[in-house]
């Protein structure tokens, strides 16, 4: 017994003789820094950074897994199984394209480590918008109203830039048979300056199932809003005629 307490109270006066700790039985991480301020930084900066940490413990640490806050990804840059003694690191990356004001992100490591199988770290730091462009749709939702099973309709939508800066259009992807008419869906490459706008034809060609119809659009866009999503429907029936049919009486 004498001789446990005499290992133990050595192992304290090395502690803080040395300045550094004594390992712990098992895998043990130890993160070096666990949060970092960015300062600010513009809309559509992405920032990143590297958390170092330490194994100190007495045996593998194992990384097992990272997950991250909206709008941040992570990867661990050094290995995953960590030797007692050395170091690894994880790297994490903010973009901040769409986002303005404080931010307050995080990136958990889950490990072996019985006593903290999760750590989190974090990001925080302020985004400035500054001039930013601003996507409006016209109207908000389709009625293509109702349609022969086989039948294709056409309807229109304005989209408006009432930012001040340009509004890239990145992506115009229509569901279940929606399109938009002489546009690339991944790339319809049009630009809108302040306050301009642009008409759009979306064609829905609803099928030969006859009931209720359901698609949308999508439109993405530079703006904070990224994505803009459309309905679209209708009901497709042969019950009912779109153009008035007249007999001729003998």
């Amino acid at each position: 017994m004498r001789t446990v307490l005499s290992v133990l109270i050595l192992f304290g006066l090395l502690s803080v003789m040395t300045g550094h700790p004594v390992f712990a039985s098992g895998p043990k991480i130890q993160i070096e820094e666990s949060e970092y301020d960015f300062g600010t930084i513009k809309a559509g900066e992405a920032i990143a950074h590297e958390f170092n940490f330490l194994n100190a413990g007495t045996a593998d640490l194992i990384i097992t897994d990272v997950k991250t806050s909206c709008g941040c990804t992570a990867a661990v840059t050094s290995a995953k199984t960590i030797a007692p003694g050395e170091a690894g690191s994880l790297k994490v990356t903010f973009n901040s394209a769409g986002r303005k004001g404080r931010q307050n992100k995080t990136a958990t490591i889950f490990s072996n480590d019985p006593e903290q199988p999760k750590i989190a770290v974090r990001m925080r730091g302020h985004v400035d918008p500054g001039e930013q462009p601003e996507i409006a749709v016209a109207p908000l939702s389709l009625d293509i109203g109702v349609v022969e099973p086989g039948g294709k309709t056409v309807r229109e939508i304005t989209i408006t830039n009432r930012g001040a800066a340009d509004l890239h259009l990145e992506g115009m992807v229509g569901r279940n048979n929606v399109s938009v008419l002489g546009v690339d869906p991944n790339q319809p490459r049009r630009t809108l300056k302040p306050k301009e706008s642009a008409q759009f034809r979306v064609e829905a060609a609803p099928g030969i199932q006859s009931g209720i119809y359901q698609g949308y659009l999508q439109i993405r866009s530079n703006s904070a809003q990224r994505t803009v999503t459309v309905p679209v429907y209708g009901y497709i029936s042969d019950r009912y005629m779109l153009k008035p049919e007249y007999r001729v009486t003998p």
